[in-house]
């Protein structure tokens, strides 16, 4: 769906400091799977915390974000959202930065892409295709 959906402040992952730009927030925790798996799983109803890290590779945060070991999973998105509060499109302070090291560890993580005061809601862009999960 294109359709616009309410972004619940209180709901995501919120700073308990403040940030500047370009801090590391939190690294996302998951497991490695292919396209194939990931949509078994999205039919399973387990999607909606996969982040694409290639055509053919995501990583799947939604057991490590249900156990609460991944707190970045709990970042909200500003895809397609409105902010509750304002009424406004709401609008991104930090960003998905993918790597991989020399021996092929891939790690994912938030990083504020601008300042970020504390007590404040962390909000990234997850892309046009990301759908808020149900559970």
């Amino acid at each position: 769906s294109t359709g616009l959906y309410y972004l619940l402040l209180g709901d995501g992952l919120f700073s308990n400091i403040d940030y500047k730009v370009g801090d590391h927030i939190a690294d996302y925790h998951g497991e490695l799977i292919f396209e194939a798996e990931a949509e078994r799983r999205t039919a399973a109803g387990k999607g909606g915390y996969m982040i694409y890290i290639s055509i053919e590779v995501r990583m799947d945060c939604f057991n490590t974000c249900q156990s609460g070991d991944c707190k970045a999973s709990k970042a909200n998105s500003c895809t397609n959202a409105l902010n509750s509060v304002t009424g406004q499109i709401a609008i991104g302070n930090a960003k998905i930065v993918k790597s991989t090291s020399i021996t092929g560890t891939t790690r994912v993580r938030l990083e504020a892409s601008k300042r970020i005061p504390m007590h404040t809601e962390i909000i990234t862009n997850y892309g046009r295709g990301f759908r808020y999960p149900s559970t």
